[in-house]
């Protein structure tokens, strides 16, 4: 990331090297990644990779709305959702979880 300009386009947009690197590592961990208002005020997003054969990242699947759609009550439902069509999206081509 050295280098790399990190423009803030909200005030939540994730500038320090830190905290992205953070943020990147936990979303490896999860499998998805969640955005809250970091590029546009009023919307926020999950997203998970897609993956290839070789297990290389080759695409995304992601949903957005209103902040207020990432209500914890009705997240993991999202979520599960999200990965499931994601991993789908993956097999089909070639990936083995």
């Amino acid at each position: 990331l050295d280098g790399c300009d990190m423009k803030s386009f909200t005030p939540n947009t994730l500038t320090n090297q830190v905290k992205l690197i953070k943020d990147l590592e936990e979303a490896k961990r999860l499998g998805y990644s969640i955005e809250r208002e970091e590029y546009i005020l009023g919307v926020a997003c999950v997203g998970a990779a897609i993956f290839d054969q070789t297990n290389k990242p080759i695409g995304a699947l992601s949903i957005s709305g209103d902040p207020n759609f990432l209500k914890k009550d009705d997240l993991s439902t999202k979520v599960y959702e999200l990965m499931r069509t994601a991993n789908e999206i993956s097999r089909n081509l070639g990936h083995y979880l």
